[in-house]
């Protein structure tokens, strides 16, 4: 028997309803997240199978472990529209971390995620969960308001939003995109989710890559602590590798890059493959080639390890990154978009 949750198992928070008419003479009632509600809302993730960027199967046990479970979960944070018992949308706010990853920044609202089912997508659901999500924030002392997660600003849905990381607001998320646009919200930046799929791979080979393999060795590190307190909530969930670039005779990495694995701990999704969340080099070593001879090895070790694919998140207008991940053969699968008010 797990331990008792202070926040799955507890009374929850203050509750926050509000009866809306619909146009069809019915009711729909906004409320807080109870403890009743996660089938009805893994149902819900359900009703949208087949969207790339998300698992094939969403279980009420995936979502504890990657939503509910959360230090900072709040039950008034998570907004649920149903029709009797029925639940038709919900939205998710929250907040982001601060600065040094230590905390929780509260100026900085998140209105991370807006869902509904795919019979009640209309403009006017949409409009008023956003509403209550924005309400919700205001009380809590948000300054600025941003919809979807992106790191930094990402507190929910790592793992099941995106197969790299959560990208924004996807782009299979229309009515979301739509209500933000009308209730004043901007684009700030956009995202290029990129997959690799590993059966084809092949190496690019050329003089500079094959002197790399001559000078360098990789070194892959299982299972790598994470930096900051709000890498520790976003990923601790997942596996994580680092492969290190190594001069020969050397202690010191030319280049690293960390992945996840896109399955949670006990569970299983579509893909079985990875998504990079972090490359860099050394600035002794720049403009050598030394990443793309690094996302190279990275995509035969993962291939050898019978993995099928590669994820990776890349904010549209970062030349150098699109550059690097179409040298080794990642094609873009899909687009986000981060909105603010």
């Amino acid at each position: 028997m797990r331990a008792k949750h202070p926040l799955i198992d507890g009374d929850g928070g203050t509750e926050q309803s509000l009866l809306v008419k619909r146009g069809s003479g019915g009711m729909v009632i906004y409320r807080s997240f109870r403890n009743t509600d996660p089938p009805r809302l893994a149902e819900l993730l359900r009703a949208h199978v087949g969207r790339i960027d998300l698992p094939s199967h969403v279980t009420m046990d995936l979502l504890e472990q990657l939503v509910f479970a959360k230090l900072y979960f709040d039950y008034d944070g998570l907004i649920l529209a149903c029709e009797g018992d029925r639940l038709i949308g919900f939205v998710h706010a929250g907040f982001g971390a601060d600065p040094g990853g230590e905390g929780i920044d509260r100026s900085v609202g998140v209105i991370a995620w807006l869902l509904m089912q795919p019979d009640a997508a209309g403009p006017e659901l949409a409009a008023e969960l956003i509403q209550q999500a924005e309400a919700y924030l205001r009380r809590h002392g948000a300054q600025r308001l941003v919809a979807g997660s992106l790191r930094p600003h990402c507190p929910f849905y790592a793992g099941i939003l995106g197969l790299a990381e959560p990208p924004g607001v996807s782009q299979f998320d229309e009515a979301f995109e739509r209500a933000l646009l009308s209730l004043g919200f901007h684009p700030q930046l956009r995202t290029i989710t990129h997959q690799r799929t590993l059966a084809d791979f092949e190496a690019p080979i050329d003089r500079r890559q094959m002197d790399i393999r001559r000078r360098m060795i990789v070194e892959a590190t299982v299972d790598v602590p994470t930096r900051t307190w709000w890498e520790a909530c976003l990923w601790n969930e997942f596996e994580l590798t680092r492969l290190d670039l190594m001069p020969r005779g050397s202690k010191q990495a030319a280049a690293s890059a960390v992945f996840r694995a896109l399955e949670a701990a006990g569970s299983s999704t579509a893909y079985r493959g990875a998504g990079l969340i972090d490359i860099t080099v050394d600035e002794n070593y720049r403009r050598r080639g030394l990443a793309v001879y690094l996302l190279s090895e990275a995509c035969r070790q993962f291939s050898r390890q019978g993995m099928t694919h590669l994820f990776a998140l890349v904010r549209t207008g970062d030349l150098p990154a699109e550059g690097l991940l179409a040298k080794v053969g990642f094609k873009p699968a899909f687009r986000g978009t981060l909105y603010e008010k």
